[in-house]
């Protein structure tokens, strides 16, 4: 089974529920090499590769296979799924699948950092009612 890493929305117990039907067990894990960015419009971040960046997440291993069409339905034609490798506690490196902007939507990627604890209480409950 594949792992995901989730830098977003998806590192919410109530937002995984709401895609995936359940709750999942995850470990702090970070993304080198990738910058995490609000959206412009959007109330939910993206990464694209940035060499001097690091992106903080959550690693949920062994992900059910059944779970991908769920992930990859909602992430759409806006992201890319990838295999890449991330950092867990004690530095070691496990392939996770990440969801990176597609190159032709890097002009919707603000400079600023999208926050989770921000989008936590200003768009959750509207983000779940969309998704729901």
């Amino acid at each position: 089974m594949k792992s995901l890493f989730a830098y977003g929305s998806l590192q919410l117990p109530e937002v995984l529920l709401a895609v995936i039907g359940q709750t999942l067990a995850g470990v702090p894990a970070q993304l080198e090499g990738y910058r995490c960015c609000a959206l412009r419009g959007r109330s939910f971040p993206g990464v694209r590769p940035d060499a001097d960046a690091v992106c903080s997440g959550i690693l949920y291993r062994r992900m059910p296979d059944a779970s991908w069409p769920l992930l990859d339905a909602f992430e759409d034609d806006f992201y890319r799924r990838l295999s890449l490798p991330v950092q867990v506690a004690g530095g070691r490196r496990e392939s996770a699948e990440v969801y990176v902007v597609g190159e032709e939507n890097w002009g919707l990627l603000l400079d600023e950092p999208w926050d989770l604890q921000r989008f936590k209480e200003r768009s959750l409950q509207n983000f779940l009612r969309d998704h729901s």
